[in-house]
Formats: structure tokens, sequence, C-alpha cells
């Protein structure tokens, strides 16, 4: 059979499912398998796909990968526990707190959050919440009624959670107890359908995670738009961490806590405190010239910049529209737009240079909240370099690697990364970041510089020695280090002292070879 022919069958599924399949290979030997279940040709059964709606999900269910386990993410259950929940439970509300789990496969997230939600109040206040697991495939959504799993299940779950919520039955499989299994309901959802049952809107939270993986990126805007709409004013979307970023569409706020990304529907907590912050810092500071930040930056220039003692401009002043842009923010109730001056890079850049660490932050939250898609990798990468000085790593790896999967060519990010490894001890991650940056500019010393100072850590001396050298060359040769002025910021020490430096390292390492 060639594999042709089953591209009607792949338009077909996108077009009901939504499914993106990049890889045709188990679609073949699944309709190879109808053939010959239901005793027909090829077109036949892929006609008999195109009619019965029966026969074709039973296609989807198998094609559909069902890899989960409980507690995977749990720092989301964490999220959810301090910090989405309180502000809900201070409301006065009639109803309970609704949370939905879209894509729940065989039951292990809602059940683990079940689970997370008795852990912290009791049995007794399950009334508080109502819990909803929805996915495609009937198959999977079967064996979550059931509850009963297997110990690839529990490879993360906590002994203790596990004798405490689970009844061991015969070959290793293990019972959900009522107590967590009585709180959550299941029911089917095509998340392709033009409109999802409105028994499922007026949701508080929704876990989407590890499902977009499945769809292109149209597909993943129209399904982010109608969550959006089951969500309440106020809600959260909750999604993979590798999917946060990648699927920040403008639809929703996108917010950050405790190094956790997550949506809001609604105006941004982060954006209105960076935006009080904003107002707080003074307006009346001396005028000063403005130093040029267009030139392209020498490995020179920059330590001339790093020996400078004046102090910067005005970084607010209304009338400079060159570095200043005004962007409405519609107010609480009626009145006239609030004009908010949005800080540009610049000024941001400038704040980092002067350690003033809290207001950079504050302005790129502010940036990000109203600044567009068309700058966000930029801003990440900004955010990276302040929470690493700040020393927030988890908070500055996340950021990071955000604007890694937008510009994947971003030395920055790459130095910043591994910079955040290195704090942090991680000697081998920090070298395999600077790695792949040598990769990217063979002729970067700063990166070099970074290598050789971890070999030297590993006692790898002839390797340490290597680096060295060749940073002592490029330094020779006034390399340019255009593009990484935030790595650059995040170096301990001005790069005119670097060649005094490797030279002093090399000489001893030279004497322990």
């Amino acid at each position: 059979m060639d594999h042709a022919v089953l591209h009607p069958l792949m338009a077909l599924i996108k077009q009901r499912t939504g499914l993106q399949l990049d890889n045709d290979s188990l679609l073949f030997k699944l309709v190879q398998q109808g053939c010959l279940a239901h005793r027909c040709t090829v077109p036949a059964f892929l006609l008999r796909l195109e009619q019965d709606r029966e026969i074709f999900y039973e296609l989807i269910n198998r094609l559909t990968i069902n890899e989960t386990y409980f507690y995977r993410e749990s720092e989301h259950l964490q999220l959810l526990i301090e910090h989405l929940l309180p502000p809900l439970l201070n409301q006065q509300r009639s109803e309970p707190i609704r949370i939905l789990s879209v894509g729940c496969s065989s039951g292990e997230e809602p059940y683990s959050i079940a689970m997370a939600l008795t852990e912290r109040f009791g049995p007794d206040q399950a009334h508080l919440f109502r819990l909803q697991g929805c996915d495609i495939d009937t198959t999977v959504l079967q064996r979550a009624r059931q509850g009963q799993y297997g110990s690839f299940s529990f490879r993360l779950l906590d002994p203790q959670l596990k004798a405490r919520y689970f009844e061991p039955l015969p070959e290793q499989q293990f019972q959900i107890k009522p107590v967590i299994a009585q709180q959550v309901n299941f029911s089917l959802l095509n998340l392709m359908d033009a409109n999802y049952p409105s028994m499922l809107h007026g949701q508080d939270i929704i876990f989407f995670r590890n499902v977009s993986i499945y769809f292109d990126q149209q597909h993943r805007r129209e399904i982010q738009s109608k969550l959006r709409d089951l969500l309440n004013f106020g809600g959260a979307l909750v999604a993979g961490s590798a999917e946060t970023l990648p699927n920040d569409f403008g639809l929703l706020t996108l917010e950050q806590w405790g190094g956790c990304f997550f949506f809001r529907k609604g105006k941004s907590q982060a954006a209105e405190e960076a935006v009080e912050l904003w107002h707080g810092l003074s307006l009346s500071s001396p005028s000063h010239s403005w130093r040029p930040q267009d030139e392209a930056l020498s490995w020179r220039g920059l330590t001339e910049i790093a020996e400078e003692d004046e102090p910067l401009p005005p970084l607010f002043s209304l009338d400079d529209e060159l570095l200043l842009r005004e962007e409405t923010l519609l107010p609480e109730g009626n009145g006239e737009p609030e004009r908010i001056a949005v800080p540009s890079m610049d000024q941001l850049v400038a704040l980092l240079k002067e350690k003033r660490y809290g207001e950079a932050l504050a302005g790129v939250e502010l940036a990000c909240a109203q600044g567009g898609g068309q700058i966000q990798a930029e801003l990440l990468r900004l955010k990276g370099a302040v929470l690493l000085n700040q020393r927030q790593f988890v908070q500055a790896e996340l950021a990071l690697k955000g604007a890694l999967q937008q510009d994947e060519w971003s030395l920055d990010a790459l130095l910043l990364l591994g910079q955040t490894a290195r704090w942090q001890g991680q000697t081998k991650q920090a070298i395999a970041w600077f790695q792949k940056a040598v990769y990217l500019d063979p002729s970067h010393w700063l990166a070099h510089y970074f290598l050789a100072e971890l070999y030297a850590i590993e006692q790898q001396s002839s390797l340490a020695q290597r680096e060295y050298r060749l940073v002592l060359r490029q330094l020779d040769e006034r390399r340019p280090v255009e593009g990484t002025l935030l790595a650059l910021l995040a170096l301990a020490v001005p790069p005119k002292q670097i060649s005094f430096l490797c030279q002093q390292k090399l000489a001893k390492l030279a004497v322990h070879s």
C-alpha cells in the first residue's frame, strides 16, 4: 500500500480533530489492521472511516498517545494551591470553584489535582471544588472512570500519597480510593468542535497541559480562544512547561509565579503591579544628555561604558518620542483612557547596567503586557538577565528558554543560560550551553572564556588552556561582541581585565600540568 493513499485520511483527521500527524507510520499500520479486521480493501475502509463516526473515533483512540502519570509537573499543583486558589477562596461565592482538566487522558491529572486539594484542605472541604476531566479518547475516559493503574503511573508519586489514596490489587495494579474518585467527573470533548458543551462554561481554572503539541499553530490559537470563552473573568489557563510561551497569542495575559508561567483571562496582576511600581518612580531627576545606544558595540566600547560614572538621563521624559512609546490602557469603569509611558529597550538595558533590577523588572513586565509579540524574545532575554542578576535562577532559566524557543540563534540566551547553570553549580549543564554558543559563533571570545573557567573547575587542564589561549587571540584581534550586551553585563569582570586574568590562569595551569 502506498503511503500517499493516506493523505485524504490525514486531512480528514485534521479537519475533525485538529490533530497534526507528522509521521504516518502508525496510521499506515492501523489502516492495514482495519482492512484485515473489516475484511475490505483500503479504499473501502477509508470510506467507512469517513462515514462511520464510531469507527473513525476508534482509530483516533489508537492514534493518540496517552502517556501520563500522577503528579506530572508538580510545580503546577503548587501554583494551584498556593497562588491561584487563595484569592478564589477569599471570595464570597455560592458556587464551587470549578477546575477543568482538558486532555485528561486516563485520569492521572485530575486525580492528582484532587489529591493535592485533599492534602491541603482535607477531605471535608471537597464540596468547595468541582473537578471535571475531558478527553477525545473514549477508551481512556473509561479507564479514568475505573480508576485502576499500574506501577508506571506512580513513578513520580510520593509513596505516602500512593499508600493513602490507593488500594492494592492483584498483578501490581492499584485502585484509587473513593475519597478521591468521587471528586472528579469525566466527559467527552473534541477540541475541534465549533462549540463546547454549555456545562463546561464558567471555569475558574483550566489545565491544558501536554496537549497542544498535537496541533499546528492555527488550531492551537483557535482552541485557546474557545478555552478562554470557558473561563470566568480572572480565570487561569495552565499549560505545560514547554507549551506556555509558544502559545502566547495575545488572547490571554501571560503571568508568572514561582517559576511557572500561566495565562489569565483579564488584566494581568503582574502588569498592574508593574504599572504601580513604574508610576511610583521619580520623574523629577535632573536633566542629562542621552548617550547614543544604537552604535555597534565593540569590546573596547563596552569597556569604556563600564568605566563611566556619569549618571543616566531621566528615563521617563514624556517629550522624548525616540525613546518612549505610549500605549493606551483602559481604566476600570468609566473615564478617559490612561496614557502609560512604555520603556524602550535602551532604557531597560540602562536600568540593568545601573543595577536597578527592581525597576528594570517592572519595566519589562510593563513592556511585555503592552508591547506586543514582535519584541517578545528580546524582552524575555532582558528579563532573564535581570532575574539572573537577582539570583532568581529558576525564573531566569524559564525566561531564557522561552527566548530560545522564539529565537534559537540567540547568543545572549545561550550565554545567560550557561551563566545560570554555572552559578547554581551545574557545571556540566553550563558547559553544554557554552559549547552551543561556540558552535553558533566559534570566534566569540566570551563563550570561550566561560568554557575555560568551567574546564578549569572540572580539572580538564588541557581544555582550559586551549580556551584561555583562544580568548587571548580573539581579544588581541579585537573581536566584536555585537548582540551579546546582556551577557557582558552578567560578567563580573570588566572585559579589559580578561586578558590579564587569562595570562595569569594559563601560568597557574602550566605549573600544575
